[in-house]
Order: structure tokens, then C-alpha cells, then sequence
């Protein structure tokens, strides 16, 4: 695959011709018609199959640079990950056929204390740390899972993002023991904001002007 083409998915920053966009993202969630407002949600859904097999740093540096060129290869999706990126995405909305009786699975609701908030909407903290158990787990904490951060249980301070890492670790940091008590196993919940994905819909600087006045 173009290196910029994959950079469009990427990073969320147009790099190529806005029927590339489409064209790659039909391709590996298998959706026909998609339209410009699914476009954030199909990015979120492919974005932890990207992950699995892009592991290049630099496609994941959210900056629009021409000079990342070339070709990469790319697996051929099975119907498993077909199956998996289509259970991360509802890209019909209620009330559309039998896409009407697909779960949906809620926004992960994540409340935060200012610093750590603020920390998130700044860039310089992407991984949460919780408690393992009932609560925070694998399941619970599934990769490409959409989050709501917030600065406490307000609603004038919130974001969306998704799940795009998990793992557990064991943390006797004075910060964690200050907030449980002694050291235990944590929940270690990468997350991604969608503010890149915001960006890439109105910043035209950057990119294809097309981008915000096409439909699919």
C-alpha cells in the first residue's frame, strides 16, 4: 500500500486524493456508502487492525509530512478481522434495517481528576491507570472500545476518544499507593482522543479542501 495513503488512516491528516479515503476504508471494513460522517467512526474501527500490523512509530506521529514515502505491505483482512472491525463500528446508526438490532456497546465513562484531565487534552498523558478487577479489565477495557473522559463527573469538561491499548502491570508507584494503599495490579488503558480525527475534518491547511464539502 502508498505510504500516504496508509498516512491518511493513519494519522487522521489528508496526505492524497479524498477517494483514496474512501476507497481504503471500504476496503477493510468491507462497507459500501460511506458517507463523510462515518468517516471518524470507520477510522476508529480499523484503527487497532492498523495498529496490529503498522508498527512503524512514524505512521502514528499525527503530522501531515510528504516526505514519508514508498509502499508498505499490508495482510490480506480475513473474515475474522472483517468480523472484529464491524463490532467496533455502527456506521448505519439506529433504526437502519437489521443494523437496528446490533449491540451496542457504551461509551467507557472515564472520570479524572483536573491534572490528569488536563494532562490527556495536552497530549503528555495517553495511558490511564486503574485498579484491575470487575471494573477495569480486558473486557471491559476492550481495544476499540469509544471512551468519555472527564474532569470529574461534570458535563461541561468532557472528551471522546477510543481504546487503543491494553495490558496489565503490577505498580507500587508513590502516586498509585498514595490513591490505593499499597501496590497492586493495574489496568493500563491506552487512549487515543478523537481530537486528531476533529482536526482532520475542519483543518484544510493541510489537506484536500474537498474534504469538507464532498459526500459519498
Amino acid at each position: 500500500m502508498d505510504i500516504q495513503r496508509l498516512r491518511n488512516l493513519t494519522t487522521g491528516r489528508l496526505h492524497t486524493e479524498m477517494g483514496h479515503l474512501y476507497e481504503d476504508l471500504r476496503t477493510i471494513t468491507g462497507e459500501e456508502g460511506l458517507m463523510t460522517h462515518m468517516l471518524p467512526r470507520a477510522m476508529r474501527a480499523v484503527e487497532p487492525w492498523l495498529r496490529e500490523h503498522v508498527t512503524d512509530p512514524r505512521f502514528w506521529d499525527d503530522k501531515h509530512d510528504t516526505t514519508h514515502t514508498g509502499e508498505v505491505e499490508l495482510p490480506v483482512l480475513t473474515d475474522e478481522d472483517r468480523a472484529a472491525t464491524a463490532g467496533r463500528q455502527d456506521l448505519s446508526g439506529p433504526g437502519n434495517g437489521e443494523d437496528a438490532a446490533r449491540p451496542v456497546v457504551q461509551r467507557l465513562f472515564i472520570p479524572l481528576r483536573s491534572e490528569y484531565y488536563e494532562a490527556f487534552v495536552a497530549g503528555t498523558k495517553t495511558v490511564e491507570y486503574r485498579k484491575y478487577g470487575p471494573r477495569w479489565n480486558e473486557k471491559t477495557c476492550l481495544v476499540g472500545r469509544g471512551v468519555t473522559i472527564s474532569n470529574g463527573y461534570g458535563k461541561q469538561n468532557r472528551r471522546t476518544g477510543v481504546i487503543v491499548s491494553f495490558t496489565k502491570e503490577h505498580v507500587d508507584s508513590e502516586a498509585w499507593i498514595a490513591c490505593y494503599g499499597e501496590p497492586g495490579t493495574a489496568a493500563c488503558i491506552g487512549i487515543k482522543l478523537d481530537e486528531t480525527l476533529a482536526r482532520y475534518i475542519v483543518d484544510t491547511s493541510t489537506g484536500d479542501a474537498r474534504y469538507a464539502e464532498s459526500s459519498a
